[in-house]
């Protein structure tokens, strides 16, 4: 099913799938204890989740000990800047994230 979720957020059809996707390619990473590549992921999600996306995304940040950072990246992803350089709710910096993740699983 994460493969399937994960490839209908790679076409961009659905607005805020692929945040949802990288979401739960961390939760995953952190799954097989690959702790630095849950916190790369999760840091990249981008803030244009599901309300219930938005909740896991905080429990997974505080379970990976990095909560402060998470809502840093937050503020920095709604200001001016961030939005220039993530898109506009980081949706650009989640979907290269996405392919890069795929990419590095071997599932593109």
């Amino acid at each position: 099913h994460i493969r399937e979720q994960c490839a209908e957020a790679i076409t961009g059809r659905v607005p805020g799938a692929c945040n949802d996707s990288v979401l739960i390619l961390a939760a995953l990473a952190h799954s097989e204890s690959n702790h630095d590549k849950a916190v790369e992921l999760l840091m990249h999600t981008g803030l244009g989740r599901s309300p219930g996306s938005t909740a896991y995304a905080r429990e997974l940040a505080r379970r990976l000990g990095i909560r402060e950072a998470d809502t840093a990246f937050e503020r920095e992803w709604r200001s001016e800047e961030g939005q220039r350089i993530h898109g506009p709710m980081g949706m650009s910096t989640a979907m290269q994230t996405l392919r890069a993740e795929l990419t590095r699983r071997g599932w593109n």
